[in-house]
C-alpha cells in the first residue's frame, strides 16, 4: 500500500520522520528526521552497555511507541524490537514501517501499558519508557513500574519530571510518598473517543503525575528496581531542563540491605556544606577563570 493510502487510511504522520524510501520522509526531509533517529541510537547505546549479551540477540520492548521510530531505528542494529501502542491510527502508521522494512526484526502489539499483564509479552532484556511514563496518574505510577520489574532487569525511562513540588500522593502497598506536581491531559466533560483522538495526551486517564528526580528514584526502589542511574553521556539536550534519561537495573547488590535506602524528601540539606559556607571562600577572586 502506498505511502498516500496509509494518510487516508489512518491519517498523516504527527512526529516520527522516517526515510521510508531512498530520499523520501513520513514527514518533511532529513533533517526533521534525524532528531528520532538520535533519540533511537542512546536508547540502544545504554541497552548495548547494560545489557550482557550481543546487540542482534537482545529482546526489547519500546511502550507507547507512538509512530514506531524508535522501534525502527533501534531495529536496524539486529535486536527483536515489540512497539507497544493502544490507538489504532498510530498502529496503522507503525504498520507502514513492517510494508517497508519487512527484514527488520520489529512488530507491533496493541495494547494498554497500563495492564501489561493481561498481554502476556513476555520477557525483555530492556525495556523503554521513551516520553510515556509524563503521562501516567499517580496511582498507577508504582503498579507499572513493579509490572516492568518483573519483565526486564533493565527499564530505561525518558520523560518529565517535576521541577518542584506542590503536591504529594501516597502509594500505601509500598509505604511510598511521591512528591511532585500534576499536568491536565483532558477535560472532565470529555469521552472516551474525544481523548483517544488526541495523540500527545495519556489515552483515557484525566491528569497525569510528574514526580520529583527523588520520588522517581524511589518509586524504581519501590518496585523491586536495585539501582537507578541518570544518563549523562551519551545522551540527548533537549528543550526544557525537566527531561532528563534515567536506567533502572535489578541485580544482586554487594550488599543487599542497601536496596532498602530511600532518599529523603523533601530534600532539606543546605545547599552548600557547612565547611564551604565563608563568605571569603565562596566570592574568591581565582586568576585563573574569568567572571560571568
Amino acid at each position: 500500500m502506498s505511502i498516500e493510502k496509509f494518510i487516508e487510511k489512518y491519517g498523516p504522520w504527527d512526529a516520527h520522520s522516517i526515510e521510508y524510501t531512498p530520499g523520501k520522509f513520513t514527514i518533511g526531509s532529513k533533517a526533521t528526521s534525524e532528531w528520532i533517529k538520535k533519540r533511537a541510537e542512546v536508547f540502544a547505546c545504554l541497552v548495548d552497555f547494560f545489557v550482557d549479551k550481543p546487540f542482534n540477540e537482545c529482546r526489547i520492548l519500546d511502550v507507547g511507541c507512538f509512530e514506531g521510530g524508535i522501534t525502527y531505528h533501534i531495529g536496524k542494529f539486529g535486536a527483536e524490537v515489540i512497539g507497544l501502542e493502544i490507538r489504532d491510527a498510530l498502529l496503522g502508521r507503525c504498520s507502514f514501517l513492517n510494508e517497508c522494512f519487512p527484514d527488520l526484526k520489529i512488530q507491533f502489539v496493541k495494547g494498554d501499558m497500563l495492564k501489561l499483564e493481561e498481554l502476556d509479552l513476555g520477557e525483555f532484556d530492556a525495556i523503554l519508557l521513551a516520553g510515556t511514563l509524563y503521562h501516567v496518574d499517580a496511582p498507577a505510577i508504582i503498579p507499572m513500574l513493579k509490572t516492568l520489574q518483573k519483565m526486564t532487569p533493565i527499564l530505561i525511562i525518558d520523560t518529565h519530571i517535576a521541577d518542584r513540588i506542590c503536591e504529594r500522593y501516597d502509594d500505601l502497598p509500598t509505604n511510598t510518598i511521591l512528591y511532585g506536581r500534576s499536568m491536565l491531559e483532558h477535560n472532565e466533560p470529555d469521552d472516551s473517543d474525544t481523548k483517544s483522538k488526541r495523540l500527545r495526551s495519556s489515552h483515557q486517564n484525566n491528569f497525569s503525575f510528574w514526580p520529583t528526580e527523588i520520588s522517581l528514584t524511589n518509586a524504581l526502589s519501590a518496585s523491586g528496581f536495585t539501582s537507578t542511574f541518570k544518563a549523562l553521556a551519551p545522551t540527548l539536550e533537549v528543550n526544557s531542563q525537566d527531561r532528563q534519561i534515567w536506567v533502572a537495573c535489578v541485580h544482586n547488590l554487594l550488599v543487599p540491605e542497601l536496596r532498602d535506602l530511600r532518599r529523603s524528601e523533601p530534600d532539606k540539606r543546605p545547599a552548600v556544606h557547612a565547611i564551604f559556607q565563608n563568605a571569603n571562600q565562596q566570592n574568591a577572586c581565582n586568576p585563573n577563570t574569568k567572571p560571568i
